[in-house]
C-alpha cells in the first residue's frame, strides 16, 4: 500500500509539473505575440519614404505595377490567410472600408504570397473583398517593404497596411488588437487622407 501511495504521488507530481510547463509555455507564446502586435506602431511616417517599384499579377493574370497607384491615397494590405488568424479577423473591415472610400479618391489593393487561386477567390467572396488581390511570389515585396520600415524583414507581422500617396509611403500600421480598434480603421484612413496636401 505504501509503495502504491508513493507511486501515485510521484505520478501526480509529474503530471502537475507537465501541466504547469504547458501552461507556462502557452503564456510565453501569447505574451510574445501580444508584445509584437503592441510594438508595431500605428502612426504616420513623418519623413516620407519612396515606395519600391514593383510589378505583380492579380488573380486574373493582369499586371499591376507601382505606377498604377495614382489614387489620392492607396491602401496596400499585406496578408496571408493560411497561417494568419489576425488576417481573418480584420478582412471583414477591409471589404467594408473599400466599398465606402473609392469616391473619396482612396484605392485598396491587397498583396499576398498565397498560391492557391481557388482558396483566394473563396476568401475574397467570403469577406466581400472587391479590390485587386496581387500575388507576391515568396513575399519579396513584403520583405522589401519590411526592410524599409524596420531595417529588418523579420520584424513585420501580418496583416500590415501601408498608405501610399504620390508613390511615397506616408503611413503604416500592423494588426489590430481588438474589435473596437479594427472598427476605427476607416477613421484612421480619413485622418491620414486629411493630412495629404
Amino acid at each position: 500500500m505504501e509503495i502504491s501511495k508513493i507511486v501515485n504521488s510521484f505520478i501526480n507530481k509529474k503530471l502537475l509539473g507537465l501541466l504547469f510547463a504547458i501552461f507556462a509555455a502557452n503564456l510565453i507564446v501569447w505574451g510574445l505575440l501580444i508584445f509584437r502586435i503592441s510594438s508595431f506602431k500605428k502612426q504616420p511616417i513623418f519623413e516620407r519614404v519612396e515606395l519600391p517599384t514593383f510589378s505583380l499579377k492579380d488573380l486574373e493574370g493582369n499586371k499591376i505595377n507601382s505606377k498604377n497607384l495614382n489614387a489620392r491615397l492607396n491602401v496596400l494590405i499585406f496578408f496571408s490567410f493560411e497561417d494568419c488568424p489576425l488576417c481573418l479577423f480584420e478582412a471583414e473591415f477591409w471589404g467594408k472600408a473599400a466599398q465606402v472610400f473609392p469616391k473619396r479618391g482612396i484605392k485598396f489593393i491587397s498583396i499576398t504570397w498565397e498560391r492557391e487561386k481557388e482558396k483566394l477567390s473563396r476568401f475574397c467572396q467570403q469577406y466581400n473583398l472587391r479590390f485587386p488581390i496581387l500575388y507576391d511570389e515568396n513575399g519579396r515585396l513584403k520583405n522589401r517593404i519590411s526592410s524599409i520600415l524596420y531595417s529588418s524583414k523579420n520584424k513585420s507581422i501580418t496583416p500590415f497596411k501601408i498608405f501610399v500617396s504620390r508613390h511615397k509611403i506616408i503611413g503604416y500600421e500592423g494588426p489590430t488588437k481588438n474589435y473596437d480598434e479594427q472598427k476605427n480603421f476607416p477613421l484612421r484612413i480619413l485622418s491620414l487622407l486629411n493630412k495629404i496636401q
